[in-house]
């Protein structure tokens, strides 16, 4: 028998199965995509490993007293937030170069800022100064009102007839 001729695995013939181990090398090539890409599970198909398996793997391993698993991972991710961050920031203050045409031919180039990235940024930033503030100032005081259920007019103008009832006076004498 050839080595060409050789039967696939049930793992490889189907793709389900106990995955690849997962090594110190590998893991820091995947770490290494996701501070590029901030995609996890895309992150670690590349190499063959599904992502779900890989994140319980690293929090095994911190159990087990491997903390330095768990850190790598969660440091790829926060460097992947914080180079996204100062992409925006970047597009928000210094703008975009964006090209401009007349009659088909490019004749200049005009620089684009994002508004909505610098609100986002200065929402991140300095919450307390530039969230969107929504305040609510309810001072409740007195007695419960009463809603009546389903009732026809006829109903209510029989109940009503006398007009508004007057409270019950509990002040003392």
């Amino acid at each position: 028998m050839a080595q060409d001729d050789k039967p696939l695995t049930p793992q490889e013939r189907t793709g389900i199965g106990r995955p690849p181990k997962l090594t110190w090398e590998v893991f820091q090539a995947i770490c290494a995509r996701v501070q590029q890409t901030g995609v996890k599970y895309a992150s670690c198909a590349e190499f063959g490993l599904g992502g779900s398996w890989v994140v319980q793997r690293i929090k095994e391993l911190a159990e087990q007293g491997q903390p330095e698993w768990l850190e790598l991972w969660e440091q790829s991710l926060e460097l992947f937030a914080d180079r996204l961050e100062q992409e925006m920031a970047r597009r928000a203050i210094e703008g975009v170069s964006k090209p401009v045409f007349y009659k088909g031919k490019k004749v200049g180039t005009v620089q684009e800022y994002s508004d909505q990235l610098a609100i986002t940024l200065a929402k991140a930033v300095r919450p307390e100064r530039f969230r969107d503030n929504v305040k609510v100032d309810a001072d409740i005081s007195g007695g419960v009102l009463l809603v009546p259920g389903k009732m026809s007019v006829e109903e209510f103008l029989a109940q009503n007839r006398d007009g508004p009832k007057a409270a019950p006076d509990t002040s003392s004498k």
